[in-house]
């Protein structure tokens, strides 16, 4: 469009001029053809910056506005980001084994890896595991359930990618201690879980992490889970629920366990489960590792960021304390009364617990193949390796 703006001009008054002296048609025709494709340097602002390899002075200073008028455009797409920010869904639990992720979130840790984040919540682990497989969730953060080595075995490629929250070493308690309505301890009722036959217990799910510590409790006291009487429900319900007689026995994580104890309506039969053992691990989805895997490492970049910001007791500086309460929607008290979770800064996936829940499956028949799978084959660590690449080892 611009070629035909100028050139018109230009051979018009070649025309005109030839018509009124023949002498000037040579000096209009002696003009070569390429010679207007260098007239649009002359007025497009874009090319003026040329002018500034002129030794005179007035045409360096006469460049200097058409710069400066092409350079303004540029300065907002400096701020802006490049790419909008990945969304990134999680199904989660309302609790305090999440809380890197919580602080991870409030401290733009997510942000500054072009992740948007979601938090979807859920019931648990059997519940998480079916929207990771389906895809309606990138992340879940939770304990393994049957429903996850039975998509492993046919093929889903749904894989643990690095530790959420472990138990507090042996002599350091649990975050999810059994715990039993105080009546039944007063009246001794119930003494020991070897008193628990015929007991109502909460879970809020079947064949979850909650599920394999009552498992493990019950057999260290000779009894079966059909010796007890199994009621599903929300953790938050629970409270309620135990408040109201409605259920005898809880196995609930922080902050809900420290409600219970706080309030008196509870009191701990069995301090410690799983001692030790990592209980949540991170899980990310077919589609997120396949489609997504560049957003799926940067999401453990800042999750270890956050994970580094609740080591020890860091947890309840006022700063964290407060992220983390209003994530959970509980006050300090139920936080400060129980025991608190460990979270590994470093990302450290520990294989022998997947061994175990995967037996547990086994044990109950809730595994719908024969061979079991090699935790080789469901643990992937390249996206933590990648993380620390990025962040180097923790240094306290």
């Amino acid at each position: 469009m611009m070629s035909r703006i100028i050139r018109g001009p230009l051979v018009i008054p070649c025309v005109v001029v030839s018509m009124l002296a023949l002498g000037m048609l040579a000096a209009c025709t002696s003009t070569p053809t390429p010679t207007p494709t260098k007239a649009p340097a002359a007025p497009t602002k874009a090319a003026a910056p040329v002018a500034t390899a002129a030794p005179a002075p007035a045409a360096t200073k006469a460049a200097q506005p058409a710069a400066t008028k092409a350079a303004e455009p540029t300065k907002p797409a400096a701020v802006a980001p490049a790419q909008p920010l990945a969304n990134v869904k999680l199904g989660y639990t309302q609790s305090l084994q999440y809380s890197p992720i919580y602080v991870a979130d409030a401290r733009g840790y997510f942000k500054e890896q072009g992740i948007s984040l979601s938090f979807e919540r859920t019931t648990g682990g059997a519940e998480q595991t079916a929207f990771l497989t389906t895809g309606e969730v990138d992340i879940i953060g939770g304990g393994l359930s049957a429903g996850f080595f039975n998509a492993l075995a046919r093929g889903v490629i749904v894989r643990i990618v690095g530790p959420l929250a472990f138990e507090p070493p042996v002599g350091g308690g649990s975050t999810s201690p059994m715990i039993v309505r105080k009546a039944l301890l007063d009246s001794g009722a119930v003494k020991s879980p070897k008193d628990l036959k015929g007991k109502n217990v909460a879970l809020n799910v079947r064949f979850g992490l909650t599920e394999y510590r009552l498992y493990n409790v019950l057999k260290e006291a000779g009894l079966r889970l059909e010796d007890v009487e199994i009621t599903t429900m929300p953790f938050p319900d629970s409270v309620l629920a135990m408040r109201n007689g409605a259920i005898d026995v809880v196995m609930v994580p922080m902050p809900f366990s420290g409600e219970i104890l706080s309030s008196g309506i509870g009191a701990v039969l069995v301090p410690e489960t799983l001692p030790g053992k990592m209980t949540l691990a991170l899980q990310y989805g077919p589609k997120f590792i396949q489609e997504r895997p560049d957003v799926a490492r940067k999401f453990m970049v800042a999750y270890l960021k956050g994970s580094r910001d609740v080591q020890g007791q860091d947890l309840l500086k006022p700063e964290i304390l407060d992220i983390i309460l209003k994530a959970t929607n509980q006050k300090p008290d139920s936080v400060q009364a129980g025991t608190l979770p460990v979270f590994d800064p470093d990302g450290t996936i520990h294989a022998d617990w997947i061994d175990d829940q995967q037996q547990f499956f086994r044990d109950i028949g809730k595994l719908d193949y024969q061979e079991p799978i090699p935790s080789s084959k469901i643990i992937d660590d390249t996206f933590v390796k990648y993380a620390l690449q990025q962040l180097g080892p923790y240094k306290k």
